[in-house]
């Protein structure tokens, strides 16, 4: 007689990766828009929790990380792109640095790459493991050619090219025609339909 497996109910995981400028902040439109990313994530992903890959950097890195934060269930995994001494030169101000110890302390696991030979090979090796390791991308991009190599508009062609869920936010510093900052979001291969006004759905 055969048995019966039971298997206890638990919620699936969504990995979400996250690319960006050093330069965004925190401000009201850019939050407003992480947010409404964040609940397309949960009704396109409902019984799913979220673990955030994000390796830290100042400006979206952090940004993106701490709004996922602020959600219950959340677990964060720090990539980071080079040995923390090193990486910690990166960051222009004392607040920075302390910004990321208090996000680094937050992360359930930081996963340090194998040592590149140069900081644009850690950069571009840190986004190709998120990458290869997210079910989704948020990209904070202002919709323009990478001039680096692991620039965020390379990570965001790679991510299309692999077929990835992408939420973009774009963001333009400033609008030559209305002279004021700019920021939309366009989702691409999210399977709900639904989306609110303004809304690009490919």
């Amino acid at each position: 007689m055969e048995g019966t497996i039971i298997i206890k109910s638990s919620k699936r995981e969504i990995v979400i990766g996250v690319t960006g400028h050093r330069w965004i902040e925190e401000t009201r439109e850019v939050l407003a828009a992480i947010d409404h990313v964040i609940e397309k994530i949960h009704q396109t992903y409902p019984d799913h929790n979220l673990t955030v890959l994000s390796p830290l950097a100042q400006g979206a890195d952090r940004v993106v990380a701490k709004r996922l934060l602020r959600h219950q269930g959340t677990k964060l995994t720090a990539i980071l792109p080079l040995p923390i001494a090193q990486y910690l030169t990166d960051f222009p101000s004392d607040e920075s640095k302390i910004e990321f110890h208090r996000l680094l302390d937050q992360a359930g696991e930081i996963i340090e790459l194998p040592h590149p030979t140069s900081r644009d090979e850690a950069y571009a090796a840190v986004g190709k493991y998120i990458l290869d390791q997210c079910d989704l991308l948020i990209a904070i991009w202002d919709g323009q050619i990478a001039k680096g190599k692991g620039g965020t508009g390379e990570i965001v062609r790679i991510a299309r090219e692999q077929g990835l869920p992408l939420a973009w936010i774009l963001h333009v510093q400033k609008d030559q025609d209305v002279g004021e900052r700019v920021v939309r979001i366009r989702f691409e291969r999210f399977s709900l339909q639904n989306s609110a006004p303004g809304d690009g759905e490919n």
